[in-house]
């Protein structure tokens, strides 16, 4: 799949090219997670480019869960969270909408500096 996927991206015409290389991270994610934020990284500049919020908020998401395996939480949560406003931005409800499913949320003990804002984590997955 990763090489169908791979030979595509040479024949694709420009507009699906984000999509593929969404594609290509998900192929990645469950044994590298570098090659699937790059993939995703890839898509993300691609499709903002085009100015196409659909994949730009899965390459976001992709991103997110590729840091996530990496272990890097904080990073991954920002990129869930700007996902969800591309989503949100796109006219989709949530992050649903562009492939995840949000499996829990928890409000984080931690209060905004400003205004005393609540902070919410989601745990989302594919």
């Amino acid at each position: 799949r990763i090489d169908s996927l791979k030979s595509e991206v040479s024949t694709a015409v420009i507009d699906s090219i984000p999509s593929i290389y969404n594609q290509l991270s998900d192929a990645f994610i469950s044994f590298n997670p570098d090659s699937s934020e790059a993939f995703a990284r890839k898509a993300l500049n691609l499709s903002r480019e085009q100015k196409n919020k659909k994949q730009e908020a899965i390459a976001l998401r992709n991103i997110g869960y590729a840091l996530s395996k990496k272990g890097e939480d904080y990073e991954a949560i920002k990129n869930y969270r700007e996902g969800i406003l591309v989503s949100r931005i796109a006219g989709k409800k949530d992050i649903e909408a562009s492939g995840g499913k949000i499996d829990g949320i928890v409000e984080s003990p931690i209060e905004g500096s400003k205004g005393g804002n609540k902070e919410y984590l989601a745990w989302i997955t594919k």
